[in-house]
């Protein structure tokens, strides 16, 4: 008891239970779960154009590659039943990338500007002061090409982080083998904590980029810095604990599959509610975590010269703390009379049955 008072009174501490009361109160797991869904919509023709890209490369730029590739699959699996008939459709399917690629385009970029939509409103609903208070924004059409401008910068800055992370390690080998230092001890591991560095210094800034052009109201620069590089090193831990669970789950058959679609699918949610948990994490940084209500791990804000609230909020937060206290009192005194006529009751029945 002693420890949890202590705990709602120290500043840090105070600022996490506020930080998870935001986010629990305005449904921060069940924001990340429709985030995940409409992640796993959007990956469908992100995939296409992906595919599509692949097929300009290997008919259009390097076409040597495609016959490279090409009999080598031949070999592979030429002697199986339907396995010369299968690398026929895949070469077939590469040489029409204009037509994947264009239904691709118009669906990626509807769906990726919705999902950017979806994330923009869930972290306002966990960065305003009050939970249906929304004002105003752009027009239709300039709100769904912002929100396309900022689904490609988010994929981009993803793509070069989850690449780093996984060229790392046998890259800095390959490094230290073309050096020709491969006995120098530390060398490997010094490129492998550089790449893990600069993991976290692009994950912050990624951070940084979304809480500075997602909600509506400017956080203190201290406390977005602060959030942002927190939520950079916690990123970096998921894409590490991602590319070594896909490593561990690519090593069988019977997982290599649909292992690897719920690790994709645990990403994403986990991804959804680091974005949410820190943006709560920021907003109660100078907010209280639920307006017009009293709690104590809001005290520490009062010596803040710059928090946010709501219009009365210490007004009723206050007349809120002494309802509270008369509720208790009265709870106190009905249990008081309880006992005591508990007591009475026996006391009488002793004399009874005297």
């Amino acid at each position: 008891m002693g420890l949890w008072r202590w705990l709602k009174r120290t500043p840090w501490s105070a600022h996490l239970i506020r930080a998870n009361d935001r986010f629990q109160n305005r449904m921060g797991n069940q924001l990340a779960g429709g985030i995940t869904y409409f992640s796993v919509l959007t990956l469908i023709p992100a995939l296409m154009f992906a595919f599509s890209f692949l097929g300009w490369t290997l008919t259009v730029y390097k076409p040597e590659w495609l016959i490279t590739l090409t009999d080598r699959a031949i070999r592979e699996v030429g002697a199986i039943a339907g396995g010369a008939a299968a690398v026929k459709q895949i070469n077939l399917a590469l040489n029409n990338w204009p037509k994947v690629l264009l239904i691709a385009v118009p669906v990626a970029a509807y769906s990726g500007s919705g999902w950017m939509g979806n994330l923009r409103g869930a972290v306002r609903a966990q960065w305003r002061p009050e939970f249906d208070m929304s004002p105003p924004g752009r027009n239709w059409v300039a709100e769904r090409f912002v929100n396309l401008l900022y689904f490609v910068a988010l994929i981009g800055a993803l793509m070069v982080s989850f690449t780093i992370v996984t060229l790392s390690g046998n890259f800095a080998g390959r490094v230290v083998d073309w050096l020709g230092i491969d006995q120098t001890a530390g060398v490997e591991s010094t490129l492998q904590l550089g790449a893990m560095l600069l993991t976290v210094l692009l994950s912050s800034l990624l951070f940084w980029f979304l809480f500075h052009v997602l909600p509506q109201y400017r956080a203190p620069l201290k406390d977005m810095l602060k959030g942002s590089f927190g939520s950079g090193v916690t990123m970096t831990a998921l894409l590490y604990g991602t590319t070594q669970l896909i490593t561990w789950f690519s090593k069988s058959l019977s997982t290599v599959v649909f292992g690897n679609i719920i690790i994709v699918m645990l990403f994403f949610n986990l991804f959804a509610r680091l974005i949410l948990f820190a943006a709560a994490w920021i907003a109660t940084s100078y907010q209280p975590a639920t307006p017009r209500k009293y709690s104590e791990v809001d005290l520490p804000l009062r010596r803040r010269s710059d928090v946010m609230t709501v219009p009365g909020h210490w007004e009723a937060a206050e007349a809120a703390r002494l309802n509270d206290e008369k509720a208790k009192q009265r709870e106190k005194l009905a249990k008081e009379e309880a006992r005591r006529l508990e007591s009475e009751h026996r006391r009488h029945r002793r004399i009874f049955k005297v």
